[in-house]
């Protein structure tokens, strides 16, 4: 809040005290100057002291005018220590202070009144203190604030003593404004300073503060009252009047009122309650509600009055005669005794109980019936509804018929039987008569009456205990009272307007005098009618859409005559939901005049909605039904077909559906997927799951747990495909790759290559769920010989880091011994025996397999490799490869001299590195002839995923910062994407990005562009960036370097691939070291790429794009569709699908 006062420290006004002139507290603790009355100029003099009870005359907390600084201010200067005159040890009394800390002038307090907490001089504790004791120390002696500390350590009682006594003598003497407590004239000190004070102006200040006592109108609220600095009084006046100053006089005859409306009583202090009444007012407008001036009312009391002698100010017309009554003390606010939070949630859950479409109709009327008892409870019957909902809960609410009777008893009760033994003087009290005023025998006459009046009333003979002294004697009487929620309803009703006054209040005032607090019934039946049209109008339009979905299969798998009947109905119901919008749309600002002749017409709209939710809702749960009869039907046309035959007695159709009898005899219910899935796992030609433990992290506990896991071996896998497929062909396949030729030829004639992929797919509807995956594919096959096999697969969610994963490769480990032996095992993977459920694996027991096999490569992306095989990664500061010594510090040398193309790792080399490096060997490692160097460099993730997406996010965010036209960002991307649809429409591109946004070119708060696409995207876009980077970069060297092509030959050879690739790597690394530019960055996948090429492979033998591919299709096995929730049923449902979507092995070769 702004103020118009002259100074922070203006001194002046007995009420000021600490609020002070700069505002609402913003001076605290002698914020405002205390009562020290001095102008801004004047020398500093502590005639009268402030907050400090020890103050010394010549010392006062001031503002510098040398220093610009607040601190005490001396006669001839100031204490602070950045101050020049801090250092001037020639006054007498800071040589005292610095000598004798211990002296009666009291202590020496430095503190900054710009504080949010006050300063306590008795507590000696908030605001913040100016200097650290060190700096006290420094200026006024060694050990001063040590000895100051035990001395008010000691003398804090007697301080606290003698500053109440004074207040006493003070509200004693009438609060005089010129005196302070204790003080006489002649111990008041004659004003010093160069500046002399006006006497016209203090004579005009003296007839302005005695017109406005004689006054007899209130002030106007419309006066100046934001003026909030008070000023000084005229000399020698102790009869505690206001004074106005020049500045306030001319306010008044502009604005109109009179500033005295700020002031309470003669002492001069300030009206606090109306003075909050207004800022509220100013700073809240009509929010400014009674509870809230409540909150912020401070005390109305003025100095030296009891509170209950106070009368209260109630609203008057300007220029009326203000309307006084006794101020009567309020009782202490009760509380429900819960949090706010726990108080919603509760309200919450019940308001959710009665619309609950699962609980039945007299659940759902308890629930409404408690919830509008406890509207209209006091706050005493809310905390038992709230105390009972929270012990007996939301599922049987039976409880509130007997909480009702209950209450009923318990209002009754209090309100007829206010009884017990009481003295003739409480009887007298109860009854509005003052005992004192009554002579003995019309006092001894009066509770006679009283209590035959009440033995009349009541029809009971009344008790008296007698006593020596007849006041004591005691008398059994009883009289009616109001209630409890009465009374604290009436007294919050008059302390929440008790202290609101002044003419631009009177609206506020007038309307909480006698608050309405019920709805009108017109009102109450409008919002409800109309929240229920609001509301079926969200779900008839969810309908509506969920029947034109059931509609559209009903039209492509069956009946046309049933297709046609559900036309005409959705049209109904989308013209009666355009009526409804319309409608709920034209009401939704009605007037309250409006209101009365509408609420017919809407009440019958809303019973129309309810209507037609309810039957459009049973018509779509029919139509559900009817489709998923005709989706089995699809499905099992066949076995359909059977059963209606059997029945009508075809029994010459019974040939067209031979084998499944036993489906068309089943019934039709609930299980009939479950019941579908086993039928077609009988006589399946793929092995049965093997099961078995690995660890796993408990989601309840967070540890370590086994749990059951289901596998497709790969020894198995290959035993049932060399059922239809030659060994010889595949062979001769695989040897047309030169890099599985020379492993082929390293092995023998009879070994077949296997290839291993490792990664993880969501497959939850939201994304939110892994599914980590093993597949098993041959390299080197082409179109139908490119098949992926599962092996296992098991939610993330389940996965313990390292235990888990190693677990897994044991056991593929383990099988691939077996494919390399060539012979079933003859025991688990465990050296255990079969299981029960083993009784396909016991009749193989070691029999030979038909060939062997070994492991030839693993595919995997970099985070997959460094999770599960424990290689290294991209951070820290040793080797990210492992293939060579490279670190981060040598990815810009992509020369072919560099260190790291010569520093190259075996892989005993490898491991023994990893083993000084404090790392587990992967247990995949055990399998025969398995190295290092056949985990191969996914070409998806490290180009296309990767450098390719880093040089087209940097290349297509500097055309759209720079070289386009458009003002906007947006219209800018626009304008490119325009440009990107023509190059696919001139290329007849497959995989299209649908739309390229800025932060598709550089995330938010990324640092570096990158473009979000998918691989497929990426790639189609390599001939684009081309084009894009020829048509829009100029002569620059930075924007030279930009045209290069990179892998764009159609047709791949292994030496131009790997000169491409170097080209590449060195054009990249030369833009990212261009100064000042901040679109490329050079990553650690670059160095992945340079080992790809330099290994000078086909990057097609090794991307995973099919088996990306092939783990969506896992994901859709796996997904989840009721039941429980683990690694197992996970694991084999997918395993199961899988086999039932592949009952014909493929062919390979």
């Amino acid at each position: 809040m702004a103020t118009t006062g002259t100074s922070y420290y203006s001194g002046g006004g007995s009420g000021g005290g600490g609020w002070g002139s700069g505002g609402w507290g913003s001076g605290g603790w002698g914020g405002g100057g205390g009562r020290d009355d001095k102008s801004y100029w004047e020398p500093w003099k502590d005639d009268e002291p402030d907050e400090d009870p020890d103050d010394e005359p010549e010392y006062d907390l001031r503002y510098c005018q040398f220093c610009k600084s607040y601190g005490y201010i001396r006669k001839d200067g100031c204490v602070n220590k950045k101050c020049s005159l801090a250092h001037n040890t020639s006054s007498p009394k800071l040589q005292a202070r610095a000598l004798n800390p211990e002296n009666e002038q009291g202590d020496y307090y430095i503190y900054n009144p710009n504080r949010s907490e006050p300063w306590n001089p008795y507590k000696q504790k908030g605001g913040k203190p100016d200097y650290t004791p060190k700096e006290f120390d420094d200026i006024h002696g060694a050990n001063v604030s040590q000895n100051i500390k035990k001395k008010n350590k000691k003398n804090k009682g007697l301080k606290r003593k003698q500053w109440q006594e004074s207040v006493k003598q003070w509200h004693a003497a009438g609060c005089p404004k010129g005196k302070w407590w204790g003080e006489t004239e002649a111990e008041k000190r004659p004003r010093e300073g160069p500046v002399a004070v006006d006497p016209e102006k203090r004579r005009r200040q003296a007839e302005a503060a005695e017109a406005r006592s004689q006054a007899a109108a209130p002030a106007s609220p419309t006066g100046s009252w934001i003026v909030l600095s008070p000023v000084a009084p005229a000399a020698g006046n102790d009869q505690g009047e206001p004074h106005a100053g020049d500045n306030q006089e001319k306010e008044k005859g502009e604005k109109g009122g009179d500033p005295a409306d700020k002031f309470c009583c003669g002492c001069g202090g300030y009206d606090l309650s109306s003075l909050a009444a207004k800022v509220s007012v100013w700073l809240l407008g009509d929010r400014a509600l009674p509870w809230r001036l409540e909150k912020m009312r401070p005390s109305a009391v003025p100095c030296g009055t009891d509170e209950e002698e106070v009368p209260r100010r109630t609203k008057s017309a300007a220029g009326e005669p203000v309307k006084t009554e006794p101020l009567s003390p309020q009782k202490p606010k009760e509380t429900l005794g819960m949090a706010k939070a726990e108080v919603a949630g509760l309200l919450t859950s019940l308001k959710y109980q009665i619309k609950a479409k699962k609980m039945t109709e007299k659940h759902r009327e308890q629930a409404n019936d408690i919830l509008l008892k406890y509207q209209q409870s006091g706050v005493h019957g809310k905390k038992e509804i709230l105390q009972k909902l929270q012990t007996s809960g939301l599922r049987d609410l039976s409880w509130f018929a007997e909480m009702q009777s209950e209450y009923q008893t318990q209002s009754v009760d209090k309100e007829s039987t206010t009884k017990g033994y009481f003295n003739r003087s409480q009887i007298l009290k109860m009854n509005g008569l003052d005992p004192s005023n009554m002579d003995e025998a019309v006092a001894a006459d009066t509770l006679k009456d009283l209590i035959a009046d009440c033995e009349a009333e009541f029809g009971f003979k009344s008790d008296c205990k007698p006593h020596k002294n007849p006041l004591l004697a005691k008398y059994y009487y009883k009289q009616k009272v109001e209630t409890e929620d009465t009374a604290a309803t009436n007294s919050l009703g008059w302390s929440s307007c008790a202290n609101v006054e002044g003419s631009d209040l009177g609206r506020l005032v007038e309307k909480f005098d006698n608050p309405d607090l019920e709805v009108p019934a017109n009102e109450e039946a409008w919002n409800k009618a109309y929240s229920a049209c609001k509301a079926a109008k969200s779900k008839l339009g969810k309908v509506a859409d969920e029947l034109e979905e059931q509609h559209a299969k009903l039209v492509a798998h069956g009946p046309q005559a049933e297709a046609d009947e559900v036309g005409p109905k959705i049209e109904t119901l989308r013209g009666f939901l355009k009526t409804l919008r319309f409608k709920i749309s034209e009401w939704m600002n009605m007037s309250e005049g409006c209101m009365e002749a509408k609420l017919p017409e809407l009440t019958q709209l809303s019973e129309e909605a309810t209507s037609h939710l309810a039957a459009a809702t049973a018509y779509n749960k029919k139509l559900k039904s009817q489709n998923c009869s005709l989706g089995v039907a699809s499905l099992c046309c066949r076995a359909f077909r059977f059963r209606w035959a059997r029945i009508l007695g075809w029994h010459s159709y019974e040939g067209c559906a031979k084998g499944v009898k036993d489906l068309a005899q089943a019934k039709q219910g609930s299980n009939t997927a479950r019941n579908l899935l086993r039928r077609n796992l009988r006589r399946t030609p793929w092995p049965p799951p093997y099961e078995c433990q690995v660890r796993g992290k408990n989601p309840r506990t967070g540890k370590e747990d086994l749990y059951t896991l289901a596998f497709m071996l790969p020894h198995e896998v290959l035993h049932v495909l060399l059922e239809s497929n030659d060994v010889s062909e595949i062979r001769n396949q695989q040897a047309r790759i030169p890099n599985l030729q020379e492993q082929l030829q390293e092995h023998g004639n009879d070994v077949l290559l296997l290839g291993l992929w490792l990664d993880g797919v969501p497959f939850s509807s939201d994304r939110s769920q892994t599914l980590q995956c093993a597949t098993l594919s041959l390299p080197g096959l082409t179109d139908a010989g490119d098949f992926r096999f599962p092996l296992t697969g098991f939610p993330k969610f389940f996965q313990m880091p390292e235990a888990t994963w190693d677990d897994v490769t044991a056991i593929i480990a383990w099988s691939m011994r077996c494919c390399y032996t060539g012979f079933f095992p003859s025991f688990r993977h465990d050296e255990s025996r079969f299981l029960g459920n083993d009784s396909w694996r016991k009749r193989r027991a070691s029999q030979p397999l038909g060939c062997r096999a070994v492991l030839a490569e693993v595919r995997a992306d970099w985070s997959a490799y460094q999770e599960v095989l424990r290689l290294p990664g991209w951070t820290g500061n040793g080797p990210i490869c492992w293939f060579c010594q490279a670190t981060l510090q040598d990815l810009h040398d992509v020369d072919e001299s560099s260190s790291w193309r010569s520093s190259r790792l075996s892989h005993y080399q490898f491991l023994a590195r990893q083993i000084s490096e404090g790392k587990n060997l992967s247990p995949l490692f055990s399998c025969p002839c398995f190295s290092v160097q056949k985990c191969c460099i996914d070409w998806l993730h490290c180009m296309e995923l990767g450098c390719a997406a880093d040089y087209m996010g940097g290349l297509f965010h500097m055309v759209v910062q720079t070289k386009l036209p458009e003002r906007s960002v947006h219209d800018r991307c626009k304008n490119l994407f325009g440009d990107i649809q023509n190059y696919y429409r001139r290329n007849l591109s497959q995989s299209r990005m649908s739309t390229l946004t800025p932060l598709m070119l550089k995330g938010k708060n990324k640092k570096w562009p990158k473009l979000r696409a998918k691989a497929g995207e990426a790639r189609d876009l390599i001939g684009f960036a081309k084009e894009c980077a020829e048509r829009h970069m100029g002569n620059s060297d930075f924007e030279r370097t930009l045209l290069y092509e990179f892998l764009s030959e159609r047709h791949w050879d292994a030496e131009k691939f790997h000169k491409t690739v170097n080209k590449f790597a060195a054009l990249f690394v030369e833009l990212s070291k261009f100064p000042g530019q901040t679109y490329f960055r050079t990553k650690p996948k670059m160095h992945l790429l340079l080992e790809l090429g330099r290994q000078k492979r086909r990057p097609s033998e090794t991307w995973t794009y099919r088996d990306e591919g092939f783990g969506h299709v896992l994901s859709l096995h796996a997904k989840r569709r009721g039941g429980k929730y683990s690694m197992k049923g996970t694991s084999k449902q997918m395993l199961s699908k899988f086999c039932v979507n592949n009952r014909r092995l493929p062919t390979l070769a």
